[in-house]
C-alpha cells in the first residue's frame, strides 16, 4: 500500500496525490486497492506504523472500523482486521480518517508504513 494514496483537503472538493511514508494535511486519506480473489476464506489485515494517534475511523467500503469507542483512536501501531468488509477479487476502497473531524480544519497525518495481507484459515 505505499504506492499512491488520494488526501482530500478541507473543502472536501480538492485533493492531491501522496506517496507513504507521508506527512500530509487533510481531511482524510483514500486509496482503491484491488484484493486477490485468493484471499477469499482468509483473514485480511491492515498493518499501520504511524508517528502520533491521530488515526480516528478506518473506513473499507463505506463501512466503518473504529478502534474500541469514539474516545480511543487507533494505537501507533495497529493491525487491523478488514476480513468482514473486503470484497476478494474486487477493487475496495481504504479511507483513514483523523480523530478530529470538524468543518473545514485539516489535521495533520503522518504515517511511517502502511501495509495489507493476509492470513490462511
Amino acid at each position: 500500500l505505499s504506492s499512491q494514496w488520494r488526501v482530500v483537503k478541507g473543502d472536501f472538493l480538492t485533493s492531491e496525490i501522496v506517496q507513504m511514508p507521508v506527512k500530509v494535511m487533510g481531511k482524510y486519506l483514500v486509496k482503491e486497492v484491488a484484493i486477490p480473489s485468493e484471499w477469499r476464506d482468509k483473514e485480511v489485515y491492515l498493518h499501520l506504523d504511524i508517528i502520533s494517534q491521530w488515526l480516528r475511523s478506518v473506513v473499507v467500503n463505506g463501512r466503518l472500523i473504529n478502534y474500541n469507542s469514539f474516545l480511543h483512536p487507533f494505537g501507533a501501531i495497529s493491525e487491523v482486521n478488514l476480513t468482514p468488509y473486503i470484497k476478494p477479487g474486487e477493487v475496495n476502497r481504504i479511507e483513514l480518517w483523523p480523530a478530529t473531524i470538524s468543518t473545514f480544519n485539516e489535521e495533520t497525518m503522518e504515517i511511517k508504513a502502511i501495509k495489507i495481507g493476509c492470513k490462511a484459515p
